[in-house]
């Protein structure tokens, strides 16, 4: 059954939002872009000081993400990126002129509309400027927020990413979309999967970067018996339920494209994603470290499979 409902979606609900706005006549849903920004396609472990677990590819992330997704529409933008807090909001400003602006990544813990952004240092996100007036800026944030609206210059301090260690530029923003070539559904689905088969099919083992199989693996280590506190959370607040998220959705992405096997797989990897997420806020670790060795099983069969 078909899934609809909020997600950690920020970045490809932002697209969808400039995309509409931009009169883009054949709209794809939500879920068919985060397909093709690539980010459901692979599992990664990231051997840092704070180990990080992500249920996507160790060579995309959602700047790159959003970047792939316009280049398969056939559609583009511009895209500004600068590391002076000035010059960003000069072009901030300058690029409202054309509409709106979808900006990110910023740090969440810096927008203070939402209540529980004190909790949320160095949380990348993305939302879509509307209108800046006497230094209040009204936006739409994906994440539960229409119209809301903040000062200027707590926008600034959110939207300084140095914190967010996957973006090399301080400040980053695109506007101005617009149409480059008519691309058919069909080759929609030709391309994307083409990018999907490279992203799932990615293998690394160390010693920073893991994927595939041994990204679960890895992750496992952390879970038995217990995991700390840090990593728990992790899982429960945002890896497990956007690893089910995105794996559904490319259970119907396989399926348009007439890969009835892989959707077969992706789905077994939704579902164990989501019921795990039970598991994890629930502390029952053992149970969470079976799923995981499931998962693993399940994701080298996808690795393998993807290639045919």
């Amino acid at each position: 059954m078909t899934y609809t409902g909020n997600s950690s979606y920020c970045y490809t609900n932002s697209l969808h939002m400039c995309l509409h706005h931009a009169g883009m006549v054949e709209l794809p849903d939500v879920s068919f872009i985060e397909c093709l920004t690539g980010m459901p396609f692979g599992t990664c472990f990231l051997n840092f000081d704070m180990p990080m677990f992500f249920p996507s590819p160790a060579i995309m992330d959602p700047h790159e993400g959003l970047s792939q997704a316009l280049e398969t529409l056939g559609w583009t933008c511009e895209l500004w990126q600068g590391e002076k807090e000035d010059d960003a909001r000069t072009a901030l400003e300058s690029a409202l002129r054309d509409g709106p602006v979808l900006l990110g990544p910023l740090d969440m813990s810096f927008l203070s509309y939402d209540p529980n952004h004190k909790s949320k240092a160095g949380g990348d996100h993305f939302l879509v400027v509307l209108n800046i007036t006497n230094d209040i800026v009204e936006l739409h944030d994906p994440q539960f927020y229409p119209y809301v609206v903040i000062p200027i210059s707590e926008m600034m301090q959110a939207w300084n990413a140095s914190a967010i260690g996957y973006i090399d530029k301080t400040y980053t923003l695109r506007y101005g979309f617009q149409e480059q070539k008519k691309v058919s559904r069909e080759k929609l689905l030709r391309n994307a999967l083409r990018v999907a088969q490279t992203l799932q099919a990615d293998v690394r083992e160390g010693p920073v970067a893991y994927t595939g199989a041994a990204a679960f693996k890895k992750a496992l280590k952390l879970i038995e018996p217990t995991p700390a506190p840090a990593f728990a959370g992790f899982l429960t607040h945002f890896a497990l339920p956007i690893g089910a998220r995105r794996s559904h959705d490319a259970v119907r992405f396989m399926i348009e494209a007439g890969k009835g096997e892989l959707a077969s797989l992706y789905e077994g990897k939704a579902k164990l994603f989501g019921s795990t997420q039970y598991h994890a806020a629930t502390q029952n670790w053992s149970t969470v470290s079976n799923n995981f060795r499931d998962l693993a099983e399940l994701e080298e069969e996808l690795t393998e499979k993807i290639q045919t």
